[in-house]
């Protein structure tokens, strides 16, 4: 798997951005960072957004069928903590992405904070369930760069 960075002030930020929203139908709006996962074949296979960049936090948005594996979750760890300096990580995917929940539970049994009612929907299927990863618990993935206060 190979990975390509971009911004969404790029041509190639906002077609990653592009693929994203065509695969999952949820739109997302500049300014975001865009991580794409390619294949061998240099096939794009999945995508990662991450906006809402506070310079301490930011927030994931994941499609990426059959590409959630170790390598790849330590580049995006890499990419938020040590490239992006943030302290907190944020995932809020929908209550009925079952597989994902138990996806980030997984990594981090303690990441579950909440659920948040109706954050995608008047269903409830479109609720968020909130996760959140601190620079401690990537140290555990990653080597961080500096350790901040």
């Amino acid at each position: 798997m190979y990975f390509l960075t971009a911004l969404s002030t790029t041509e190639l930020g906002l077609n990653l951005g592009k693929f994203y929203t065509n695969c999952t139908t949820y739109e997302v709006h500049p300014p975001y960072f865009a991580i794409g996962f390619i294949d061998r074949y240099k096939n794009l296979k999945g995508v990662a957004i991450l906006n809402d960049y506070t310079g301490s936090s930011i927030e994931l948005h994941l499609y990426a069928p059959g590409c959630f594996n170790r390598k790849n979750i330590k580049y995006v760890f890499d990419y938020v903590f040590n490239k992006l300096n943030c302290n907190i990580f944020i995932a809020k995917p929908y209550r009925s992405n079952k597989r994902m929940c138990r996806l980030l539970a997984k990594l981090n049994k303690n990441a579950y904070l909440t659920t948040i009612k109706q954050y995608y929907g008047a269903s409830k299927d479109k609720d968020a369930i909130l996760y959140i990863f601190d620079r401690n618990f990537a140290s555990k993935w990653i080597n961080l760069d500096a350790e901040r206060t």
